[in-house]
């Protein structure tokens, strides 16, 4: 008599009890992902970066999330410091003017002419200055402080 391959498998998990199942309990299944943070008061900073250098075009405080700082290994480094000079966060960003290029037979980068970034930082009352420093890419090396009091209003 001769079984076959189909016929076996459907004996072996009949037999094995796994006939009956019905799938994931529906209570047993998330309803929520938080992928960011909740809404909060943050400082924001929007920067304009162009062959000059990179200034504040904006700051603010505002109701919104503040930006993920998971790779502090980024080309552009923005460190918010309190009156004493300590460092009230940090993030890095990737250097706003320089630019993959996607090309049949040669990606490469182009540098653009200016472009405008935005970080924003928790607990922005605390924050009396902004450090900003281009570690790599166009406009490398460039270091500058910013005040917040002169942005406040």
């Amino acid at each position: 008599m001769r079984i076959s391959i189909a016929t076996l498998c459907l004996i072996i998990v009949s037999a094995s009890g796994c006939a009956g199942w019905e799938g994931p309990r529906p209570e047993g299944v998330p309803t929520q992902t938080a992928i960011a943070p909740q809404a909060t008061s943050v400082l924001q900073v929007t920067f304009k970066a162009d062959a000059s250098g990179v200034n504040v075009v904006d700051m603010r405080q505002v109701t919104g999330a503040p930006t993920l700082a998971i790779d502090q290994d980024r080309d552009v480094v923005i460190t918010a410091l309190d009156a004493q000079g300590n460092a009230a966060g940090s993030v890095s960003v990737f250097n706003p003017r320089l630019v993959r290029t996607a090309g049949s037979r040669d990606p490469a980068s182009a540098v653009l002419d200016e472009a405008t970034f935005t970080v924003s930082f928790p607990d922005p009352d605390r924050i009396a200055t902004v450090d900003l420093k281009v570690v790599r890419g166009p406009n490398e090396d460039f270091q500058e402080r910013f005040s917040v009091a002169q942005y406040r209003k």
